[in-house]
């Protein structure tokens, strides 16, 4: 199989026999290589066929031999956590339990209880799993797999990308960042590049923001969007000498090039082939001085999505002063092969291995949504509050004449909010209820080292959204509140 993908499956225990069902995100993909699918399990958990499962909200689902389970289970170590990303479905409670990852193995990742509705009669213990079936291109055992490895990662799926999770210390990591330095990996970014003597004017016709003011080195935040003015993807633009190049999250990347290749059509412009990739991010008050001991010289105080070229112990990279974290922070921009090196540079300067676990935290504190999972394609770009990815001035685009009429009118019918609360974390998608009635729902929350307390991000609608407003997730009540949680400085 020339491609991989990452399978998160819903398992049931009911009348002696496992049920195994896809999630629905990863449905389609799935479906394409049904039958890799059938035979990977087939060989290794003794799955026998994929029925229809759909009462459980699956599109997939194989069966798995109950005795098979039992004796799979003993080999998985098993601690408390949040689960992250990947989640079961908003009717789904009572999240608990993790495993291990194991490449090319079943592994427990959540367990949950799930209430059935109304007249449903299928309930019980459910487990959320993964199946890593390879070999893969963009999942392939890399050396800075094997290094991120060695310091202790616990790699997981994040929307299709398997990156660290944690490094056994989420707390710490989360410290290394508020306090001091930590390195990221970046892999859940790719890079699209625009050539050609149009490339300004037409990407500049096409995104929220301005793109004809980025000089060479410099760099502009953006959405593109459809002409209904709902989200295809954020990303950033960063301009060279020679070419636009467009960081956009690894899962929407496909989606942008064909939104951009349907318009392109007279335009001396095109896509070109880029052997540079989102390698690694620094993130923390540090980072500065750690990208400054490792290249040997200091990147200054540059302003946000400025760019330049560094070189750390001979391999060259392009810096970016971009943050996910509401601290300092800078992407390295290069070959895929020098990942590591770089890794093993920072580490040596003094920057602590970061996981998705921390960075989920850090970036909910400073409020940044992620496409996947706060906003997707029928998101209106206002109902994300990402002004600053938006110039009002700039002319025509894709979507301006609803983001205009948006602005017009001064409101939404709904936004993404946030909300904190004490207590335990709620799922993600579950409603948030004002006086007994669906205001909204909640997209991610977590608990904030910073605040001490539990922080979400939710869409609410327009009656309930005022701050100091009370709303209820299950049996946690949650304030609305100003964004972002954090700043530093504070």
């Amino acid at each position: 199989m020339d491609k991989q993908f990452c399978v998160y499956i819903l398992a049931s225990k009911r009348n002696g026999t496992l049920y195994l069902g896809v999630t629905s995100q990863l449905a389609t993909r799935v479906w394409q290589h049904k039958s890799k699918v059938v035979e990977g399990f087939s060989a290794k958990y003794g799955v026998d066929k994929l029925v229809d499962f759909e009462a459980h909200g699956c599109a997939e689902t194989a069966i798995v031999r109950e005795k098979q389970l039992k004796k799979r289970r003993r080999a998985w170590k098993m601690t408390n956590c949040v689960p992250f990303g990947h989640g079961p479905r908003p009717d789904s409670t009572q999240y608990c339990q993790t495993g291990e990852y194991l490449p090319g193995r079943l592994h427990v990742t959540h367990r949950f209880v799930a209430h059935p509705a109304a007249g449903e009669s299928r309930r019980g213990t459910f487990f959320a799993c993964e199946f890593l079936l390879g070999p893969v291109r963009s999942m392939s055992w890399t050396e800075l797999d094997t290094v991120e490895q060695s310091a202790g990662a616990r790699s997981a799926d994040f929307l299709g990308i398997c990156l660290p999770r944690s490094f056994g210390a989420p707390e710490a990591e989360w410290r290394a960042v508020r306090h001091g330095a930590g390195v990221l990996d970046a892999r859940n970014r790719q890079l699209l590049s625009l050539i050609g003597g149009d490339r300004v004017a037409f990407l500049h016709g096409m995104i929220t923001n301005d793109v004809k003011r980025s000089t060479a080195g410099k760099g502009v935040y953006a959405a593109l969007l459809t002409i209904q003015g709902r989200i295809v993807s954020d990303l950033y633009v960063y301009a060279l000498a020679d070419r636009l190049l467009l960081d956009v999250p690894a899962w929407r990347r496909q989606a942008v090039r064909e939104a951009l290749d349907h318009f392109i059509i007279a335009d001396d412009v095109e896509f070109e082939e880029t052997d540079l990739a989102p390698l690694l991010a620094i993130e923390g008050p540090d980072a500065a001085d750690v990208l400054a001991a490792a290249a040997g010289q200091a990147p200054g105080e540059p302003a946000p999505f400025d760019h330049s070229e560094i070189t750390i112990a001979g391999v060259s990279a392009r810096c970016v002063a971009v943050s996910q974290t509401g601290e300092p922070g800078f992407r390295l921009l290069g070959r895929p092969g020098d990942a590591a090196e770089l890794w093993r540079r920072l580490s040596a300067a003094g920057a602590l291995p970061v996981g998705l676990d921390a960075l989920n935290v850090l970036r909910l504190e400073a409020g940044i949504p992620w496409h996947g999972v706060d906003m997707d394609a029928e998101t209106l770009v206002m109902e994300t509050g990402l002004e600053t990815a938006i110039s009002f001035n700039k002319g025509c685009y894709l979507g301006q004449e609803v983001v205009e009429r948006v602005a017009a009118r001064g409101h939404v019918n709904r936004k993404l909010c946030g909300l904190v609360g004490d207590g335990e974390v709620p799922p993600p998608g579950a409603p948030l209820l004002h006086h007994d009635r669906e205001a909204g729902h909640l997209t991610s929350a977590a608990h904030s080292p910073a605040l001490g307390r539990v922080i979400a991000l939710g869409y609410v609608e327009r009656t309930s959204w005022a701050p100091g407003t009370v709303l209820r997730a299950g049996r946690q009540h949650l304030t609305i509140t100003a964004l972002p949680f954090y700043r530093r400085g504070d």
